[in-house]
């Protein structure tokens, strides 16, 4: 895989720790918590870029990556629900071409073979460029967001940054 600043089509993982708001949010109906685009459609409409969104619904937020060939890569968004009002650890990424989605250490869901060369590199964190109408409002709250290339960590990192950091 690539280990430049953009995954190119290799390994590499977004994740933060994302603090719901406290009940279902009111206007739109997702939240990008990342998005890797151009400088004019965000990851959502560029063909080589990538949103990590959440959908809200009356339980709580579902996460899931979506692609700028407008496809939500296999990832079932019901099967990743983080609970209103909670901190969560979220993490999205592609391991060996596969998409895999991580909450609170343990591992979702994993979706289709993505071997689609994710080079754009004009990042935008927090709401992203493209369709910004539909954001809902309270947006969630972000902290130590991370992105790395050439791999994607394992369950087990996953479950040590979660242990370790939950106490902050």
């Amino acid at each position: 895989g690539d280990a430049s600043g953009a995954p190119g089509t290799g390994d590499f993982c977004v994740q933060a720790w994302v603090r719901s708001p406290d009940s279902e949010p009111t206007g739109g109906t997702y939240f990008h918590l990342w998005s890797q685009g151009t400088t004019g459609t965000g990851g959502q409409a560029s063909g080589t870029g990538f949103v990590l969104k959440c959908l809200k619904n009356s339980g709580g937020l579902n996460w899931y990556p979506y692609s700028g060939d407008n496809n939500n890569q296999g990832i079932d968004h019901s099967l990743c629900t983080q609970k209103y009002g909670t901190w969560a650890h979220i993490a999205v990424g592609r391991d060996g071409g596969v998409w895999k989605l991580y909450i609170n250490g343990e591992l979702r869901d994993t979706g289709i073979t993505d071997s689609d060369d994710k080079s754009d590199v004009y990042v935008t964190m927090g709401l992203g460029l493209s369709n910004t109408n539909e954001h809902f409002n309270p947006s969630p709250k972000l902290a130590l967001v991370r992105f790395n290339t050439g791999f994607m960590p394992t369950v087990e990192m996953f479950k040590k940054i979660y242990r370790d950091e939950l106490p902050l």
